[in-house]
């Protein structure tokens, strides 16, 4: 600026700058913006948790903030009497480096988190909500490898006689795999391996008769928490294992791991459960915390993967039949939130033609009652 000009003035470098800023700044903010509310998981976590408040505030204020400050710095300029004052202003450049820093790091943080595998998933047995021809879940094997391969399934009822062959439902090369275990018989040990693993895993079907169905519930085991004890949940999984314990099948409603949106905390969620899981029959179900940013995607990948069948057309609600059982399973993750209206809608028809004398369980994350 010349001593002589009253106007405050740019240097072309300067100009650059400050439009980049003053349009790079919000544009960021708004991605994040979009984001958000897309989610409605991660809006859950807003309105339940307060430090990330915080960190939304702080993202909006400055992105948001950077053209409008950018505005009364030129404002105040023009009515400063100091004609040799420099714009941009000090103050203008820390506002406007917080503002595209702070939502550029929130989305690459988010995006890296997402994209970046971890590796293999480890096989699990799992029920599935479709009923087989002797009145129990059918159930299903899957498994998840770091690059696509041709993977195969036996099985049969002795372990040198493997001789049943069960496709992959992810045919050819794949990531994904997906082997359905149909119309099982009640009371029955099966042996089964995979091509991949010198492993012969086997387990036992549950029985059709309330007299002898034994199923442990667990919940909140939150991997990657700095509360986390995998020590103590190792130990749980290998008494519930036990056969002498005598359990059918293990339910888990959620929060397997802390945050759903890094694969490698579902890395280890399999490593540690994988032993078990392979040998117990088991249903997980998704809590929020394994929804957070965008996680649904990874819990289906690998807990309910898009080729297994669901009674209701969904991976996240849907019915589980065992004789005279019903158990619902339902999308629930928070305690402040609603199911959606399909589901509603869903349950209420499905569960006014159960028998009044049959079992009716109802299972999702949220707790209904709490005594402290």
């Amino acid at each position: 600026m010349n001593e002589g000009n009253s106007n405050p003035s740019f240097s072309n470098k300067k100009r650059i700058l400050w439009i980049l800023f003053n349009v790079t700044a919000p544009i960021l903010g708004l991605i994040c913006f979009i984001i958000l509310l897309s989610n409605s998981r991660t809006l859950e976590l807003l309105r339940w948790t307060k430090p990330i408040i915080g960190v939304v505030v702080l993202i909006a204020v400055f992105s948001f903030g950077t053209p409008l400050f950018g505005a009364v710095d030129i404002i105040i300029a023009e009515k400063s009497k100091d004609n040799r004052k420099k714009l941009p202003s000090r103050g203008f450049w820390v506002i406007a480096l917080i503002g595209v820093i702070a939502p550029a790091s929130a989305l690459s943080t988010l995006t890296i988190l997402s994209t970046i595998n971890s590796g293999n998933k480890a096989p699990q047995l799992m029920i599935i909500s479709q009923t087989g021809a002797y009145g129990i879940p059918d159930m299903a094997v899957t498994y998840w490898t770091n690059t696509p391969e041709n993977i195969e399934m036996s099985v049969g009822e002795d372990p040198g006689l493997l001789t049943e062959s069960i496709p992959d439902e992810y045919s050819g090369s794949s990531k994904s795999h997906a082997f359905l275990l149909e119309d099982l018989e009640p009371n029955t040990q099966y042996f089964y391996k995979i091509s991949t693993i010198d492993t012969i895993f086997n387990f036992t079907t549950m029985a059709n008769s309330l007299d002898d169905l034994h199923f442990a519930v667990g919940s909140d085991i939150h991997i990657g928490a700095s509360t986390n004890n995998p020590q103590v949940t190792e130990k749980i999984l290998q008494y519930i294992n036990n056969d002498a314990n005598g359990f059918d099948a293990l339910f888990v409603a959620g929060d397997m791991v802390e945050f759903g949106c890094i694969d490698g905390l579902w890395k280890k969620y399999s490593q540690l459960f994988s032993p078990h899981i392979t040998h117990i029959p088991y249903r997980p179900l998704m809590g929020n915390h394994d929804g957070f940013f965008n996680g649904e995607n990874l819990y289906l990948r690998y807990l309910y993967p898009d080729k297994i069948p669901s009674n209701t057309g969904s991976r996240l609600y849907y019915q589980i039949e065992i004789g005279d059982i019903h158990i619902f399973v339902l999308d629930l993750e928070w305690g402040i939130g609603t199911y959606s209206h399909a589901q509603k809608e869903w349950f209420e028809t499905e569960i006014a033609v159960v028998p009044e004398d049959d079992w009716t369980i109802v299972i999702n994350h949220a707790m209904y009652y709490t005594s402290g």
